[in-house]
């Protein structure tokens, strides 16, 4: 074999050796970071709102609210996970904390305490079938 026979090989064989999956999400920062749906509810106005979120397999945060952007990578910081977020119309960036079971969300100069429930697990690549996305 010659040189870049051999360097294919490595670089075949690295690739198969990616995390993918659940074994992905734990280099998220936590084992209790599952690739999957979760719903969030917190008192922001008055009374208890529920909203979604998804992790995905490549450790990013996509929350489900209407004008909120994020689909951002988290980040292990202490025994939390960080993300950044922005709102539709408002200039500055916001960063929210993932604590397993709770979350840390500023809201209107006040940090909401909520409660964070995995709905559903999202498969993973090794299962031989693949979570659709909706580009729409």
């Amino acid at each position: 074999m010659n040189k870049i026979s051999l360097t294919t090989c490595a670089f075949a064989l690295g690739l198969l050796l990616l995390p993918t999956g659940e074994a992905a999400a734990k280099g998220c920062g936590h084992a209790w970071a599952k690739p999957g749906t979760y719903t969030i509810s917190g008192n922001f106005r008055g009374k208890v709102e529920k909203a979604g979120a998804r992790l995905t397999s490549d450790c990013r945060v996509s929350v489900r609210v209407p004008g909120v952007f994020s689909n951002t990578k988290v980040k292990k910081a202490g025994k939390c996970l960080r993300f950044g977020f922005k709102v539709d119309g408002v200039k500055k960036a916001f960063t929210a904390k993932w604590c397993n079971k709770i979350g840390y969300i500023p809201w209107n100069g006040k940090t909401i305490r909520t409660q964070v429930k995995l709905v559903k697990r999202a498969l993973h690549a090794g299962g031989g079938a693949k979570a659709k996305q909706n580009f729409n």
